[in-house]
């Protein structure tokens, strides 16, 4: 998170527009299993839990492990990642 403080501090408020990016996402989620052929996502996936009809959390690696979590969240018939944390 010191990077994205950083970052507001010297990008102003495009700060989140310009960091957050495609592959920022999807390095995160590969984070703790780079290798898509070692199962990738899937691989890493240690919990998923729907906290509602349209709203599902998953945690990449387990609670010891510095797992990262995502938010999906459905917008019409799409599912979108609204959050991504550690």
């Amino acid at each position: 998170m010191e990077w994205l403080q950083q970052g507001i501090q010297r990008l102003g408020s495009d700060a989140i527009e310009r960091l957050v990016t495609t592959d920022w996402v999807v390095e995160q989620l590969r984070a703790h299993n780079p290798d898509p052929t070692a199962g990738g996502l899937l691989g890493a996936l240690d919990y998923a839990f729907f906290d509602s009809p349209r709203s599902l959390l998953l945690r990449l690696c387990e609670l010891d492990d510095h797992p990262v979590h995502a938010r999906l969240t459905l917008e019409g018939t799409q599912w979108r990642i609204t959050a991504i944390y550690n």
